[in-house]
């Protein structure tokens, strides 16, 4: 893929970009509009790598991985973060479709109708994240902090939400079934 590291994207518009496999280190994303983006197998996305307020409708993250990315505000509507069978053998064998992980900032993020299957979410900040009727079958959520999220009718089937904070969000609807929640504040 392409090196796109610390390049500055911010309010571009890269409506149906192919940043498949894209090395993404440091780059800023801020206010870019990324609709039908392809992001899958994209690398280097880390703290550094910014996401702020931008617009990623239908955008394809399959197998990224994206370890303290800046996504603040960030609008992911029906963007498909689970992996088909493309992502690498190590991704594979852990299970983990996508990785948004380690301090990871969803504060504000608009996930709603997002596809989230399998995703690991570890610690992430999802603070009044939109998440209404997004699917996080399997999903690990292990201490992420989502206080005053919006998961109404969202699917958890399965889902791990150990030690994660969800006080104040709104659960209406969600399916919960086999989700793990010891230690959970809701």
């Amino acid at each position: 893929g392409r090196d796109l590291s610390g390049s500055g994207r911010s309010g571009a518009s890269r409506t149906g970009a192919n940043l498949s496999g894209a090395t993404l280190t440091g780059a800023s994303f801020t206010g870019a509009n990324l609709t039908d983006a392809n992001l899958k197998q994209a690398i280097g996305l880390g703290s550094t790598t910014r996401f702020t307020n931008s617009v990623q409708t239908s955008a394809r993250l399959g197998c990224a991985h994206f370890s303290g990315a800046d996504f603040v505000g960030a609008k992911l509507t029906r963007a498909k973060l689970q992996g088909s069978g493309e992502c690498d053998s190590a991704t594979r064998s852990r299970g983990d479709m996508v990785t948004v992980h380690r301090g990871a900032n969803l504060s504000n993020a608009n996930l709603n109708g997002a596809k989230l299957n399998r995703a690991n979410m570890t610690g992430v900040i999802l603070k009044s994240a939109k998440l209404k009727r997004a699917t996080l079958v399997k999903a690990k959520l292990i201490g992420a902090k989502a206080q005053t999220s919006n998961m109404a009718g969202a699917n958890l089937t399965r889902a791990n939400l150990s030690r994660a904070n969800l006080k104040g969000a709104n659960l209406k609807n969600a399916t919960l079934t086999g989700t793990k929640t010891a230690g959970t504040k809701f």
